[in-house]
């Protein structure tokens, strides 16, 4: 944990859900309810409170970690609320790790809705950037939007499903009833490409985290 004083339990619900949409194996299904990538391995770190929130000091350990413990995907549904133009401490972390090939970083663009309104991390020039969209395909109403402000950057870079999407349930969470919960927003949107990313660094070990950006 990177969360001083607590523990890798999730009492928000927010990680678990997020995790299984990368790699659930479906158990509590009998299959049906499978993440993206079930195959792929996790590396957890707790960078946000039981309450949601974290410090960038904390953030950019924790993505420092990731990529020591040889990372080959980074997913991280967070986001500032203030719009940024990625040059920002925690983007400018992203740009740096991502610098010699290294791990992607697959980030949540925000529910901020209205034309320029990404934060930072998502801000990150060679991060995967990741709006939500509905289940006609039309983009989510609370999906943060571009240009990057100040510096009219090219954001979101993708877009994925981020509506009413069911996944684990935390244990940990008070009150939850049942295996699996739906929640929406961004957050939901960004571990649906991160699973991809995993299983085209599956299908090509050589890879870099920018040749599967470009792929994606």
């Amino acid at each position: 944990s990177f969360i001083p004083g607590e523990e890798v339990e999730d009492r928000n619900g927010h990680g678990t859900h997020v995790a299984s949409t990368i790699a659930g194996s479906g158990a509590a299904s009998d299959g049906a309810n499978k993440g993206v990538a079930p195959a792929a391995g996790l590396l957890v770190g707790k960078v946000l409170s039981d309450e949601g929130s974290g410090a960038d000091s904390g953030i950019i350990e924790a993505m420092e970690w990731a990529k020591a413990e040889g990372a080959d995907v980074v997913s991280m549904s967070l986001g500032s609320p203030a719009p940024d133009d990625g040059g920002d401490p925690m983007s400018q972390a992203v740009d740096s790790l991502s610098a010699d090939g290294g791990p992607l970083f697959v980030i949540a663009a925000g529910n901020a809705y209205g034309a320029g309104t990404i934060g930072s991390p998502g801000s990150a020039e060679k991060a995967l950037t990741i709006a939500a969209v509905d289940k006609q395909d039309a983009r989510a109403s609370f999906s943060s939007m571009g240009p990057l402000v100040r510096s009219h950057g090219l954001k979101p870079d993708l877009s994925a499903p981020g509506v009413d999407i069911n996944a684990a349930a935390s244990q940990s969470v008070p009150g939850i009833e049942g295996p699996y919960q739906s929640m929406s927003g961004t957050s939901m949107a960004t571990p649906h490409v991160a699973g991809a990313a995993a299983i085209l660094k599956q299908r090509h070990p050589d890879w870099s985290g920018q040749r599967i950006k470009d792929a994606l």
